[in-house]
């Protein structure tokens, strides 16, 4: 699995959406992001709400992963 390309798949659905995100840990590539805890998508706090809202209605795309929120 490519995490670094669903990362930006998922920054930019949520971009589409009109709630800016921001990929973090995407530099040290798919094996060491899996290592250090996974690549991460971020929010401003004022869009968690509605970003974690957005990505449970919508999580059928990726197949039955579920979503989290990692205060991370």
């Amino acid at each position: 699995m490519d995490y670094s390309s669903q990362a930006e798949l998922i920054r930019t659905i949520l971009e589409d959406a009109g709630i800016t995100a921001y990929i973090k840990d995407n530099t040290v590539g798919n094996f060491m992001s899996v290592l250090t805890g996974g690549i991460k998508i971020q929010v401003e706090s004022a869009d968690e709400a509605a970003a974690l809202k957005f990505l449970a209605e919508n999580h059928e795309a990726e197949g039955n992963e579920e979503w989290k929120n990692d205060e991370n």
